[in-house]
């Protein structure tokens, strides 16, 4: 176990990835804005050569209820 040396998300997720022991680093946010069940896929983009891998919430089929409609044009 470790303790981030800073405050904020930012500082957490760094000091999550420079703890990190395995060779594919996974991060979800704790609002429950991602489905765990697709971290498969974003594993197997990896596993087939990606160097990174992001998922979004503003593509087809994702959802936020956080923030605002995206501006015309945007999408």
């Amino acid at each position: 176990m470790f303790k981030q040396d800073g405050r904020g998300k930012g500082n957490a997720v760094q000091a999550g990835i420079k703890n990190a022991t395995g060779d594919i680093v996974v991060m979800i946010d704790a609002d429950g804005s991602m489905n765990p069940q697709e971290i498969p896929l974003l594993v197997e983009a990896i596993e087939n050569g990606a160097d990174f891998v992001k998922g979004s919430r503003f593509i087809k089929g994702g959802g936020t209820t956080d923030y605002g409609p995206l501006p015309a044009g945007s999408q």
